[in-house]
């Protein structure tokens, strides 16, 4: 059982359990030095933000641009820059979240559409239900099989799971499901 209170403890817990997730740098104070590390290790057309401190921060931007990268950061403190999904080859089924209890209820807000954040696919979901995991509907959910494959494998349940999938092998274990965040208490 999870306890995850905040977005760096969710970062961390994605780590420490080595989930498939795309190339991601943690940076805990501007170093300009480490940044450009990461964008010549990983480049990509456009790169996602996210603040790892607070919640609905306004250091949260899904598309940056590689060239602004910098500016876009400079002065901030304790965030994440990783490889945008749009920058990837393979071609996004769903994304959402999902909640699988130990007792094998299962709630999830998903959407299909590829241009889609996690976020949106939560907020504007094509199928939002709570069902259990015989139910048939979760077979008709093109890309769900490898979701619920993977939390499965993984043993996360009781949080709530933030993910992307794809038809095709991304992030840094080369699956077809990424992780973005764990949630439990926040």
């Amino acid at each position: 059982m999870f306890k995850i209170s905040n977005k760096l403890e969710s970062y961390q817990l994605i780590e420490k359990l080595a989930l498939n997730k795309l190339p991601e740098v943690l940076v805990e104070e501007f170093d300009e030095k480490k940044i450009n590390n990461f964008l010549k290790k990983y480049p990509a057309k456009s790169y996602a933000v996210r603040d790892r401190e607070k919640k609905g921060s306004k250091l949260f931007n899904l598309n940056v641009k590689r060239e602004d990268i910098l500016d876009y950061v400079k002065g901030q403190r304790m965030f994440t820059i990783n490889v945008n999904t749009a920058s990837l080859p393979a071609k996004q089924l769903l994304t959402g979240e999902i909640l699988v209890r130990t007792n094998g209820d299962v709630v999830l807000a998903v959407s299909k559409n590829p241009s889609f954040s996690a976020r949106d696919g939560a907020l504007r979901p094509d199928y939002q239900f709570s069902c259990d995991a015989s139910d048939k509907r979760l077979d008709r959910i093109s890309g769900l099989s490898y979701v619920l494959d993977y939390i499965y494998e993984k043993e996360l349940f009781d949080v709530i799971v933030e993910f992307a999938c794809f038809d095709g092998l991304v992030g840094t274990k080369g699956g077809h499901v990424a992780i973005f965040e764990l949630r439990t208490d926040y």
